[in-house]
């Protein structure tokens, strides 16, 4: 630009071309620079010898083109722009009320929003071409495939994924004068005139929420999980464990309690429940519990309920009640409840009868957070396991 506003310089060196209020910018992996000259309604790309074209739009104020050379497209009012990992170009016309896609052939379509001027907020679940947007401003797009759309005038983000079926990924579409939500999910949050968005390398979505004066987060979903790679013990002193991330953003962390080792695996260990926590780059965590016993080794399930064992309420405030499948396949007319933390501390001891329908145990002395129980016949034998939840 040569500081002067206009529509004139293609084909010569960017620095002498005019621009007509320029509002996004993008770069493909080529390092090519693109232009959002919205008051031109056109893109325009700026190659790596400096010399300037016309990218897409035809320089009228307008939306058509579809399935057509980018270059003969009416564009309206283009702002954010971003490229996929294809190389794909996302367009957000804010006054057409659409984001257009130009594939890398240069054929431009609409990708999301139906064209309904004026406002609107609606289409979540259904593909995104049949959707209304409100004042589209800034899109980015994840590795993923997943595109992220800032409505203005709705204070929210929008997720197409890569299906092309779309979401409210941030905002609850609420007045823009309002600002909460900090800690909670993000659809609950409330924005202010959302505009720029970006992603980081980890998935993290950055708000420049304007109204609010505050550049928000968005946490990446958490897609670490992790299990156990073998556990072995022969005596009641010799306990051998490991633990393998899978997914998430590598390096992970790993933290066995309650003794707080570091490292994947665990060595001469005593008959008990050990908790190794997992977590990422990203922030993330996941809990893999391990009941070493030298009858047999098992991961503690992930579940509320084993498959012999019913327990209800849980969630609950503490009190809960267990009821057996098939009681008249368990030795013995009695079995133990052994209730543990987190941290591997056995915290309460019962013994039930499997007999009668209902069993119940009291905890609501003891704090919110993840327990894990364990039931045993009268041989010693593993009845069920599973997970406890106090939400007071």
């Amino acid at each position: 630009g040569n500081h002067f506003y206009g529509y004139s310089g293609d084909g010569g060196a960017a620095i002498a071309a005019r621009l007509y209020e320029p509002a996004g910018i993008a770069f493909d992996a080529s390092g090519n620079l693109y232009i959002a000259d919205e008051g031109n309604n056109v893109i325009r790309k700026v190659d790596k010898s400096g010399a300037i074209s016309t990218f897409a739009g035809n320089h009228t104020y307008g939306y058509s083109g579809d399935g057509k050379s980018a270059i003969a497209a009416a564009i309206r009012s283009p702002w954010g722009i971003c490229f996929d990992a294809s190389g794909n170009l996302y367009i957000a016309e804010e006054t057409s009320q659409v984001i257009r896609k130009v594939n890398k052939s240069g054929i431009i379509s609409t990708f999301a929003g139906n064209n309904l001027l004026g406002n609107g907020y609606g289409g979540d679940g259904g593909p995104a071409v049949s959707a209304q947007l409100n004042y589209p401003v800034g899109v980015a797009a994840d590795a993923s495939g997943n595109v992220y759309i800032s409505e203005l005038d709705n204070n929210i983000i929008r997720k197409v994924d890569r299906y092309g079926t779309i979401t409210t990924y941030a905002g609850d579409n609420s007045s823009g004068q309002d600002y909460s939500g900090d800690g909670g999910h993000a659809t609950s949050g409330k924005l202010g005139g959302p505009i720029g968005i970006v992603l980081d390398a980890l998935g993290n979505l950055y708000i420049a929420d304007s109204y609010n004066n505050v550049i928000r987060k968005v946490s990446a979903p958490c897609t670490l999980s992790a299990s156990l790679d073998f556990a072995t013990m022969t005596g009641t002193n010799d306990g051998t464990a490991k633990v393998v991330a899978i997914g998430g953003t590598a390096p992970y962390n790993y933290l066995w309690m309650p003794d707080q080792e570091t490292s994947e695996s665990i060595y001469n260990k005593s008959v008990g429940i050990y908790v190794c926590i997992v977590s990422d780059n990203n922030g993330c965590s996941f809990d893999v519990p391990v009941l070493l016993h030298p009858t047999g080794i098992n991961t503690v399930s992930n579940n509320n309920n084993s498959s012999d064992i019913s327990v209800y309420p849980n969630p609950s405030k503490g009190q809960f009640n267990f009821s057996f499948s098939h009681p008249e396949s368990i030795s013995g007319s009695q079995t133990t409840m052994e209730v543990y933390n987190m941290m591997g501390q056995k915290i309460f001891t019962e013994t039930l009868n499997q007999m009668q329908g209902n069993n119940f145990i009291d905890l609501s002395n003891q704090a919110n957070g993840n327990y894990l129980y364990r039931v045993t016949d009268e041989n010693n034998q593993i009845v069920g396991e599973g997970k406890l939840v106090i939400q007071k």
